[in-house]
């Protein structure tokens, strides 16, 4: 059997299987009873090197440098929120067959096959009050902190409403991208430590499902059209950068 290239998340002792965090049921189930919890990936291993060239080669603004990678979390929700994702994920596979016998994916690679829901990774930035991830591991209370609230709570459409974000271009939505720097933008909280300065963004899983495209945007919608689960803005004359968006919380699930 192939060994993990990551010691085993919760112990730190031995190397799991390839594809598992955990080296044991003990340490599996320790982090369940510990959840919501972050725990740091090694910058040497196959996970960190894969997020860092997919942060890096989907970065598009120009204009800004982009930035070194300094850690990368992974993030393991309550059971609860893991348990409403998976249900949502496997109503909308049952919907449309995304991955019934490999379906080719309609973009990009052709050897590319499509999977359970269309569940795809996308960026999302927001803010962030605390050092997690800088100078500690430790959630923090703070409700300001949008970055511990998600972790903790997971997405809610109550904080993603025009009050607070009045340039949502699909209505009231949880927004997410596949370009790294236009979720930078979100993340508009900068924390000094040492004398550098660090941002946060997390990267999730998101059941996209049978996805609506738009070619430019409409702040007055209310949800995805009737028999599709999302909305995709697709860059071009009036868009600049992609956009994803859901309108149910059960859609999205916290990875990184």
């Amino acid at each position: 059997m192939i060994k993990s290239d990551e010691l085993c998340l919760e112990c730190r002792q031995e190397y799991p299987l390839n594809g598992k965090d955990f080296c044991k049921r003990e340490c599996e189930e320790r982090a369940q009873i510990n959840a919501p919890s972050i725990y740091k990936l090694s910058n040497e291993g196959r996970k960190f090197k894969d997020i860092s060239n997919q942060f890096s080669s989907s970065w598009k603004h120009k204009n800004t440098p982009i930035p070194n990678v300094y850690a990368v979390y992974k993030i393991f929700p309550n059971n609860d929120l893991v348990t409403k994702y998976n249900d949502y994920r496997n109503y909308v596979e049952n919907r449309h067959g995304f991955g019934y016998k490999g379906r080719p994916f309609p973009k990009g690679n052709e050897n590319r096959t499509m999977t359970r829901g269309n569940e795809q990774r996308r960026f999302h930035g927001t803010r962030m009050k605390c050092f997690l991830g800088i100078k500690t591991d430790t959630l923090c209370s703070n409700s300001e902190c949008s970055i511990c609230g998600i972790i903790i709570n997971g997405f809610k459409l109550s904080y993603e409403g025009p009050r607070s974000f009045p340039w949502q271009k699909f209505g009231e939505g949880i927004y997410f991208s596949g370009t790294s720097s236009k979720s930078d933008y979100f993340s508009k909280d900068t924390k000094t430590h040492n004398s550098k300065k660090y941002k946060a963004m997390l990267l999730n899983k998101v059941v996209v499902g049978r996805a609506f495209e738009m070619l430019e945007e409409n702040k007055d919608m209310e949800g995805s059209p009737s028999n599709y689960d999302s909305v995709v803005g697709e860059p071009g004359e009036k868009l600049n950068h992609d956009e994803l968006v859901v309108y149910k919380e059960c859609a999205c699930y916290l990875v990184i």
